[in-house]
């Protein structure tokens, strides 16, 4: 037998209850971040899940999302994974500051 497992969120105004945002808050939510992301990603509510989903929309080899159950949070996992994404096509060996830091990396690698 399966089961799955829930992630909860703690609202500060909830007095330490769990809680879900509603469907109609989380759309909202969804509305709002695919106006700010645009053509970045696409952004959705997931129903079933309770939790915000970022899909890039950009060229990969795989496909790559970030959910979170609240836009702070979807903003920060966004953040973080297009900053991956960016250090990855990024020649690092050759950029001085890279050199400066870690000065065999160049020799290593190029």
């Amino acid at each position: 037998m399966r089961h799955r497992r829930r992630n909860r969120v703690t609202s500060q105004h909830s007095g330490g209850k769990d809680e879900y945002p509603d469907d109609e808050k989380g759309t909202r939510w969804a509305a709002e971040l695919q106006n700010e992301y645009g053509k970045i990603v696409f952004v959705l509510w997931e129903v079933a899940g309770k939790h915000l989903t970022a899909f890039y929309k950009g060229p990969t080899p795989e496909g790559i999302w970030v959910k979170g159950r609240t836009p702070q949070e979807l903003r920060q996992g966004v953040s973080a994974r297009l900053g991956e994404l960016r250090l990855a096509a990024f020649p690092m060996q050759n950029h001085p500051v890279i050199n400066e830091i870690l000065p065999g990396l160049s020799r290593r690698h190029g």
